[in-house]
Order: C-alpha cells, then structure tokens, then sequence
C-alpha cells in the first residue's frame, strides 16, 4: 500500500485531526511524483497489483492532481486500486463517476455526533452537506468505506443508528463500516459505557447474520478476527515496512511506514533533497531486515508503539523505544475487542462462528481474518 499526502491543505478544522493541516496552496508536485516512481520502478513495487491511498488535507481541493496522480501511475505500471479520501464536503463529478476510484468518506456517526467535531474554518456544520454528498456518490460507487471516528469522553450512543442509516442509502452499495475511537481517548472512566455500545452493535450485527447478512463492519471483523488468533494461537503478521507499506507527503518527506510518520522517526529521507540511489539502497536495507524477521522470527518483541494495533509493524524488536500517551488507550481499546469476540462466540456457538469467520471473508475483502487490530 502507497499513502500519498496529497496536500495539507484542508477546508475543515475537525477537532482531533492529527493530521498537520493548513490553509496554504500546496500539493506533490509532478516534480516529486515522478521522482517517488523511478524509485518505486527501481524497487520493482508494482510487480502486482498495489492499493494507492490519496489522503490530505481534503484532495478534493485538487481534483486535478489526483487525475494526474492516477494517470501517471496507470501510465506507467498499469491498472491499480485507487482511494481518494475525502471529508465529502465538496463534489466532483468526475471523480464522482470515475468507476477506477474508490472513495473512502469520514461522517462521524448522526448529525449530533457528526458536527460534534467536523466543522468548517469559520465553525459551521458540516453534516447535511456531506450526507447529501455521500447520497449522490453511491447512485456511482459500487463500494464506498465509511470512517466514523467517535470521542469516548464524548459518546453518543448511535452507532446501530448510524449502520442503519448508511445501510438505507443505497441497497446496491457496499458500505464498509469503520467505527473507531479517537487515538488516545479511551480511559477507565469512559470505556464501560463505550463496551455496552460495543456490545450493542455486535448483538445487531449477529441479529442481521441469522437474517442471511453479513453487514461490513470493521470492529466486527477485528473482533472475530483476534478471537481467532487467541483460540488458534496465531501470530500478527510480521512487519512490512520496506516491503508493501509506503507513505509519501506533499513536501517530499518519505517513509517506510503508513503510520510512524507521526512521530517523524524512521523517516527515509526528503525527494528534494536525496537522489534516488539513496533511496534505492535505504530500502533496500530495510527489505533485508524485514525478510530476516520473517523468517526468522522466533517470539514477540517489539518496541514500536503499533505493537498491539498495527496490521503489520507488530514485531520489530530494534525499533527506537517509544513512550506513547496513548498506548493505555489503545490497551483498553484491544481488551474491548477481545470481549467483543468473547460475546460473539457465545452468542453463536463454536461451529458457528468458524462459518462467521469464512462469511466475512467472501463478503468483504477489507475483513481478512488474521489481522490485528488498527485505528
């Protein structure tokens, strides 16, 4: 997977973006881009079929770069999975209709939750303009992932509402369901309150599945998924970084890693600076540590922060240590889904949910069980 930062710039100031943003005209230039692809040429990425992620800021501010991002792309390594990001505040017909996008979109549960947080420069709601959106682009999309990001300190209870309201859009849309926590918000005080919601939406998820549905929601499938992974004493996946996992900013900088730029370490160097040859080799090195890992991993031990919540950088044990404010948030976090698995083995049974676990598979590619938990 390839995160392209698109831009910083973005026309929304939600509250707990932890994304820099700012109200500057800036974007990957064609300059950087085709620099960023002579090194992926270099490294043979695009021997098979990749996922590009283009994020912000908000891209729809620059319609035309992600066009441009996308044909040369295609132009020069074939057809791929696009994702263009967005806070579905403005429309594009274009990228509306274009069947070869995929556009992931934020509403933040109910207009109540919603315009809790995501709100304009100038504090306006956002809510009525992205649903209205939201409505339009799913008479286009086949599938459309849906990311309602919600404060436990601040929980409305509505997460069933809101799955039914997405779900009432468009019957021939899928909708991947993505409800997560604010990174570093859940603590002893709020997380009771926000299991019993937890548990709420899973008991609605199981009444649908005994109906013959599978609905596609991610803390579902993450649920079932480590529950899995503890009957069967599975392993995470080792790390990739290096190998699959990219993420390159609308300045140049350049990471290994689609999550550790938050901490601005581990960065491989900036594309207005270095040549690609040092890239090349940087990575290179990495590949070599990575595949050592792989194979010759024997025990978890790692100290990256990711360590419990990470898809892929999960055992790295030479990482630079890490004191995160939130590693408690994301502790209790993975013990909610670990008893949200618990629940849903007893609601069905053993042999049941081994059915689970293969349905959610086949209905949603999004959910591979194995995976570890991540927000």
């Amino acid at each position: 997977m390839i995160n392209i930062y698109l831009t910083t710039n973005c026309n929304l100031r939600c509250e707990y973006c932890y994304v820099n943003h700012s109200d500057e005209i800036n974007f990957v230039t064609d300059e950087i881009l085709d620099k960023f692809l002579d090194i992926m040429d270099a490294i043979n990425y695009f021997n098979k079929k990749k996922k590009i992620m283009i994020l912000g800021g908000e891209p729809f501010l620059y319609p035309e770069r992600i066009f441009a991002i996308k044909n040369k792309i295609t132009e020069r390594f074939g057809k791929h999975d696009f994702f263009v990001n967005s806070n579905l505040t403005l429309y594009n017909k274009e990228i509306f209709e274009d069947p070869e996008i995929i556009v992931p979109v934020s509403i933040d549960g109910t207009k109540e939750s919603h315009d809790l947080f995501r709100k304009t420069k100038n504090k306006d709601n956002t809510y009525e303009i992205s649903w209205n959106n939201l409505v339009k682009l799913s008479l286009f999309k086949k599938e459309i992932p849906i990311t309602y990001t919600f404060d436990p300190s601040h929980l409305v209870k509505n997460f069933v509402e809101f799955t039914k309201n997405i779900l009432s859009i468009n019957e021939k849309t899928l909708f991947e369901i993505d409800i997560r926590p604010i990174i570093g918000t859940i603590n002893q005080e709020n997380c009771k309150e926000l299991e019993i919601e937890c548990l709420r939406l899973a008991d609605y998820f199981l009444e649908e599945y005994n109906l013959g549905n599978i609905i596609p929601i991610t803390m579902i499938s993450q649920a079932v998924g480590n529950k899995n992974n503890q009957l069967k004493s599975i392993k995470a996946s080792t790390c990739s970084l290096g190998d699959e996992n990219f993420t390159l900013f609308s300045g140049g900088d350049f990471w290994p890693c689609p999550h550790y730029y938050i901490v601005n370490k581990r960065k491989l160097g900036n594309l207005n600076v270095e040549t690609c040859d040092f890239f090349v080799k940087k990575i290179k090195e990495l590949r070599v540590f990575t595949n050592y890992l792989k194979y010759k991993f024997i025990k978890k031990s790692c100290d990256c922060s990711f360590e419990d919540t990470c898809n892929k950088v999960n055992c790295i044990s030479e990482f630079e240590d890490n004191d995160f404010s939130c590693s408690q948030s994301r502790k209790l976090w993975l013990e909610i889904l670990l008893r949200l698995g618990d629940h849903i083995l007893e609601k069905i049974g053993p042999i049941e949910f081994e059915k689970l676990i293969i349905e959610i598979n086949k209905k949603w590619h999004g959910g591979k069980i194995g995976q570890s938990v991540s927000f």
